[in-house]
């Protein structure tokens, strides 16, 4: 007698029906076009939607922040460089004078709105949007170096930034250190247009 083949169960993805037409759930994909000046610095890596369990700056407190990497053999000399979140106000805030970035150096900018920098650390004028949106690095004549021209919305504890030649969504932050492997995006939540059940 023939026994019928019992197949794994295979993972399900959920269809929904609108107006007659089926449809998958999104994707939310990471891919962002990242403008950077030959020689110059890069925003590496940055962090808008903080939790409990990111970086804390020297006093303890949990702020927003992003990461420069300096990738050339030269240092790099940051006076007269500008950070912004602002496309209409590259000159948002300014690097304190004497700030160098040295050859393969990663450095933390914390982006907490209170414009203080305690001992070495950096605090610029601003806050990330967690929701998406537009975040460079300015040069003395206003010219974006390193820019993300519309970033998409972040989540909690996961930061974002650059891997290989694409960006990425990072699980793990690395904050003042290379970026590790990314994903490129997340499935988007689960929703009913209907409540769940049988329907005639």
């Amino acid at each position: 007698t023939l026994q019928p083949k019992i197949r794994p169960p295979m993972k399900p993805i959920c269809l929904f029906r609108t107006s007659g037409a089926l449809v998958l759930p999104m994707l939310a994909l990471a891919l962002v076009a990242v403008n950077r000046s030959e020689g110059a610095p890069l925003i590496s890596e940055f962090l808008a939607n903080t939790n409990s369990d990111t970086l804390a700056d020297g006093s303890g407190a949990i702020h927003d922040w992003l990461e420069l990497h300096n990738p050339e053999g030269d240092a790099y000399d940051l006076t007269g460089h500008f950070l912004t979140d602002d496309e209409e106000n590259p000159r948002k805030w300014a690097f304190p004078a004497g700030t160098v970035l040295s050859p393969g150096e990663y450095r933390v900018v914390f982006a907490s709105g209170k414009d203080a920098a305690p001992g070495d650390e950096l605090h610029a004028r601003f806050q990330l949007a967690s929701d998406g949106g537009y975040l460079a690095l300015h040069g003395p004549g206003g010219e974006a170096l390193s820019a993300y021209a519309d970033y998409p919305e972040q989540r909690s504890g996961v930061s974002y930034g650059i891997s290989g030649a694409e960006t990425h969504y990072f699980e793990v932050a690395t904050p003042g250190a290379a970026n590790g492997s990314g994903v490129l995006g997340f499935v988007a939540d689960t929703k009913f247009s209907m409540a769940r059940g049988f329907h005639d």
